[in-house]
C-alpha cells in the first residue's frame, strides 16, 4: 500500500506541475536556512531590547565587555558550561532510533568497475587509510563491507556517490580546481544513466569529504548544491555551502595502530595543539595566550543533534579568547570531574575501528544520515493521465 500511494502522489505531481515548474522546489532548502537565519536576527534583537536600560546604555560596540556579550548571544555562556550533566540529549530515543536504523537502513552505492580511469577516486583504498583525511577513506571502505549495502537502488533511502575529495586534490587529472568538474561531470553522468537523481534532484543522495576543500565540490552546480547531503569533516555554517539541517558533521581523525590511552593515569605532555599554520586572527590569538583550548564556534560539532558537547567539553566562542583564562578557572573541581568523566563516556563514538563496532564513528555517521533520509520513498512508474 505505501510504494502504491508514493507512486500515486509523484504522478500527481508530474500531472499538476510541469517539468519546467520544478526548478522551484529545489530552492525550498535555501528558503528554510533563510527563514530560519531570519527568525535567528529576529530572536537576538528581542533579546538586546529586553536588556535593562541602565546596561544598554553603557553598551560600546566595540568594548571587550559588547564582545563577552556577544559570544554568549551566538553560543558561549558566561562560564556556566556544564548546565547540562548528561552526556546524551535523550539517550533512549538515540537507542531506539540507532536499533531501527541498524535494522532497516538500505543504501545504494553507485558502482564503478577496477578498470575505471578513476578507480582510486571511486573504489575503497585496498590498505588501511592513514593521515590526517583518514575519515573519509576509513568511512567509504566501511561502508562498503556493511549490512547497509543494497545491490536493488528501488529498496534504497539513500544514495551513496562514492567520490573521495582527498585522493582528488592529489591527483594531477583533476587537481584542486578541477575537483568541481570532476563533481559536474560525475552527477551528469548518473543522472542520464539512472533515475534517482532526477526524481529527487539529489536530496537523497549523499557524498562525504574531509579536507576542507569539500566545500567547492558542488560549486559549478548550485541548485545541486542545496539539495545533496554532505558528510562532512569540515561542518562550519559560517560559509554558505554548509546547511546544519540538511548536511551532516564526522569526526577528523588520525588513527592510532594501538589502544587509546588511560585519559586518568596516562602522563601527557602536550595539552592542546592546533593543525595547520598561523594563518588567521584567532589562532594569532591564541598563540598570544598560550592557553590549551579548542575553539569551534560556527562549526556543527560531530553527533551535535545526539551528544550534549557542554556535558564534555568546554565550548568557547573565539571572540572571548582573551577571557579563557578567567572561564577555565571557573570550572570547580566537581565539574572537571564530570567533564571528564563524561567523556570517556562518549569516547567511543569518536574511534574509527576496523571492522566497525557498534556506535563508533563509522555507526554514527550512518545514524547521522538515517536521520536525514527522506520520509517518503517515491518510486518510478509510467505517468497516468488524471482527467
Amino acid at each position: 500500500m505505501g510504494k502504491k500511494s508514493s507512486s500515486l502522489v509523484y504522478q500527481i505531481f508530474q500531472h499538476r506541475f510541469p517539468a519546467t515548474s520544478k526548478g522551484f522546489y529545489n530552492f525550498l532548502p535555501i528558503s528554510l536556512a533563510l527563514a530560519t537565519l531570519l527568525i535567528v536576527i529576529y530572536i537576538s534583537t528581542l533579546y538586546l531590547q529586553a536588556l535593562p536600560s541602565s546596561i544598554s546604555s553603557r553598551i560600546d560596540p566595540l568594548s571587550g565587555a559588547n564582545q563577552w556579550l556577544v559570544g554568549n548571544l551566538f553560543g558561549s555562556t558566561n562560564g556556566n558550561y556544564t548546565n547540562n550533566k548528561e552526556a546524551y540529549h535523550d539517550g533512549d530515543i538515540f537507542l531506539q532510533d540507532y536499533i531501527e536504523m541498524n535494522k532497516s537502513l538500505k543504501i545504494y552505492v553507485y558502482p564503478h568497475s577496477k578498470d575505471d580511469p578513476f578507480a582510486n577516486v571511486l573504489l575503497p583504498p585496498e590498505s588501511d587509510p592513514k593521515g590526517n583525511f583518514a575519515s573519509e577513506l576509513m568511512f567509504k571502505k566501511a561502508l562498503m563491507q556493511s549490512h547497509f549495502v543494497t545491490q536493488d537502488p528501488d529498496e534504497a533511502d539513500l544514495f551513496y556517490m562514492p567520490f573521495s575529495i582527498s585522493p582528488m586534490r592529489t591527483d594531477p587529472r583533476i587537481d584542486v580546481r578541477g575537483i568541481p568538474v570532476f563533481v559536474k561531470d560525475y552527477v551528469s553522468n548518473i543522472s542520464q544513466k539512472y533515475s534517482y537523481w532526477n526524481r529527487t534532484g539529489g536530496a537523497d543522495h549523499f557524498y562525504v569529504a574531509c579536507h576542507s576543500i569539500g566545500k567547492i565540490a558542488f560549486d559549478k552546480m548550485f541548485v545541486q548544491r542545496l539539495n545533496v547531503i554532505q558528510l562532512v569533516c569540515s561542518s562550519t555554517y559560517f560559509q554558505s555551502s554548509y546547511l546544519p539541517h540538511k548536511d551532516a558533521s564526522m569526526p577528523q581523525v588520525w588513527p592510532r595502530k594501538d589502544d587509546p590511552p588511560n585519559l586518568i593515569t596516562s602522563p601527557r605532555k602536550r595539552l592542546a595543539f592546533f593543525a595547520g599554520a598561523v594563518n588567521s586572527p584567532v589562532r594569532i590569538a591564541l598563540l598570544k595566550v598560550c592557553i590549551p583550548i579548542i575553539l569551534a564556534n560556527h562549526y556543527d560539532l560531530p553527533f551535535t543533534d545526539v551528544l550534549n558537547w557542554k556535558s564534555f567539553s568546554v565550548v568557547v566562542h573565539h571572540i572571548d579568547i582573551a577571557m579563557m583564562k578567567k572561564i577555565l578557572q571557573g570550572i570547580s573541581n566537581e565539574e572537571y570531574s564530570m567533564l571528564q568523566s563524561n567523556a570517556l563516556r562518549v569516547r567511543k563514538h569518536f574511534q574509527w575501528n576496523v571492522p566497525p563496532i557498534d556506535f563508533d564513528a563509522f555507526y554514527m555517521s550512518v545514524y547521522e544520515l538515517w536521520k536525514r533520509r527522506s520520509v517518503v520513498r517515491v518510486k518510478l512508474t509510467p505517468l497516468v493521465e488524471f482527467t
